[in-house]
């Protein structure tokens, strides 16, 4: 039985950046930042996770290419995976979110006036 962990972030993206590969393809790496609010006390607390979206489909890296900018809301759904590596004796990991959809939401800046979905 194949099994994988299943995951979607919703949130505006930080960056965005697609790289030609030596064999004709692309991949294109989106960081995304989502925000969590909580009250402790009478303050309210904000968390910021930041979401490194990634994809090597041909597709999706097209549709980032033409519709994904820095400041925009996505809804990305995917598979997550750790990448592990050793450099200078020190492991080191990360998680990722290997994109297999992404729809793009509403600007950030209210001058926009309209809403993209993909």
């Amino acid at each position: 039985m194949i099994t994988f962990a299943k995951a979607q972030v919703q949130g505006r993206v930080g960056s965005v950046d697609v790289k030609d590969l030596d064999n004709n393809r692309k991949v294109a790496n989106v960081s995304v930042a989502s925000e969590e609010s909580y009250k402790d006390g009478d303050e309210w607390k904000k968390i910021v996770t930041w979401v490194r979206i990634v994809t090597f489909n041909p597709a999706t890296v097209a549709y980032i290419e033409r519709n994904v900018q820095v400041g925009r809301e996505v809804f990305v759904s995917g598979r997550l995976r750790e990448n592990k590596w050793e450099k200078e004796g020190v492991k080191h990991s990360t998680l990722e979110l290997h994109a297999d959809e992404i729809e793009v939401g509403a600007k950030l800046n209210a001058e926009a006036g309209d809403e993209d979905a993909a």
